[in-house]
């Protein structure tokens, strides 16, 4: 019975961990695809999609693949993938193999 009680607390603290972790992915990818959708100008959105590209490449080089994962997420939302002009104004002149 004791060990049960420990086993159901143990599962019980792991889960608010979980769920902290999908609040912060989620929070993080909706504010990337935020911040590129509310931007007026199909330029300025392609230099923010650029910086999140290169924020992107910085993580990985960093070996912190949470937020890697969340910028690559909110940049695959297909609000983001529907701004053909900005990608191609943002991934212009865009180093992508370093």
């Amino acid at each position: 019975m004791f060990v049960t009680n420990i086993l159901i607390q143990f599962i019980r603290e792991s889960s608010k961990s979980i769920d902290a972790v999908i609040k912060k992915f989620t929070h993080l990818s909706l504010w990337v695809a935020t911040e590129i959708v509310t931007t007026a100008h199909n330029k300025k959105r392609g230099s923010v999609i650029k910086f999140f590209i290169q924020v992107a490449k910085a993580a990985y080089s960093l070996h912190n693949f949470a937020v890697l994962s969340a910028i690559v997420s909110a940049l695959n939302m297909a609000a983001i993938q529907r701004l053909k002009k900005a990608w191609k104004v943002g991934t212009k002149n865009l180093p992508l193999n370093n």
